[in-house]
């Protein structure tokens, strides 16, 4: 039999507990092809960030992947860097009166 992570779950007889383990181990085995999203959102490095935050919004998404001129991945933006890149534009404002 196989060894591993002992399970976190109470499963009444041995029957369940195998259909249980085998269910976990299916999950385990999922690849990233199966989960991934295909039609990934893409935005050049030149976009600026009011436009990607707004693309953001209309679609939905928490990350847009940054390509080069080539469309080949240079990086991937996500809602924390717009977040980020917001607070640090207010901090820079003078303190209001």
């Amino acid at each position: 039999e196989e060894a591993g992570a002992l399970l976190p779950f109470e499963a009444g007889d041995l029957e369940e507990q195998q259909e249980m383990a085998m269910m976990a181990r299916r999950i385990v085995a999922t690849t990233v092809g199966d989960l991934m999203s295909e039609a990934a959102l893409t935005v050049s490095m030149d976009m600026t960030m009011k436009d990607a935050a707004e693309l953001m919004i209309k679609d939905r998404c928490h990350r847009l992947c940054v390509v080069d001129d080539d469309n080949n991945l240079v990086g991937v933006l996500a809602t924390s860097d717009v977040m980020r890149d917001a607070i640090s534009v207010l901090q820079a404002l003078p303190a209001a009166r």
